[in-house]
């Protein structure tokens, strides 16, 4: 992004393992352009889980997360975590990110965060530092009427099987299934 055309904008940072991105994802992106004053969101799926949980590709995840939120014209998914993984040759935490991209734009930053892990992210590794640099903005849990929305039971359907098409919209089900991620699916899914 060159910053002469756009100037100091409001970033709001989605990050997470994305594995895999599902609509719950997509809608806190929604759900934060909609209700917080920030011009765009970046998307930054985690190169290396800081604490060693095992995880699909990152050129897969990435991949995924570019198809989940292609749609919308202010949202960009980042391989920045990539990048400061591989220069440090280790995990990065939130705060490393944050800081490298305070370093790299004049833009403000907020941090999007589901509301359960903003009662405990002054717990986090780095929060002094992530408190200096960026405002956090609680998403609300979607409603407990909807299903389970997160990556883990999404991956857990495709072990067992099924193709969790409620929680996947169809362009990530069928990278999925075309890569065979999580397992050899076979599919009959079909694009409606």
């Amino acid at each position: 992004m060159n910053q002469e055309v756009f100037g100091k904008m409001n970033v709001g940072i989605f990050g997470g393992s994305f594995d895999p991105p599902h609509v719950g994802h997509l809608w806190a992106v929604a759900y934060s352009l909609a209700m917080y004053d920030i011009d765009e969101v970046w998307v930054i799926p985690c190169y290396q889980h800081v604490y060693g949980k095992e995880l699909e590709n990152f050129g897969h995840r990435l991949i995924m997360c570019e198809k989940l939120f292609g749609s919308f014209d202010n949202v960009r998914v980042s391989q920045v975590e990539m990048y400061l993984s591989e220069k440090y040759k280790k995990p990065n935490f939130t705060a490393d990110t944050l800081e490298f991209l305070q370093q790299q734009y004049k833009h403000s930053f907020s941090l999007i965060v589901g509301a359960d892990i903003a009662e405990s992210i002054e717990q986090w590794d780095g929060y002094d530092r992530i408190a200096k640099i960026a405002k956090i903005l609680p998403v609300l849990r979607e409603d407990k009427a909807i299903p389970e929305l997160g990556s883990t039971n999404a991956r857990e359907e495709i072990i067992n099987g099924r193709l969790p098409d409620k929680i996947l919209p169809p362009k990530v089900l069928d990278y999925i299934v075309q890569n065979k991620l999580y397992c050899e699916c076979k599919s009959t899914h079909e694009n409606t």
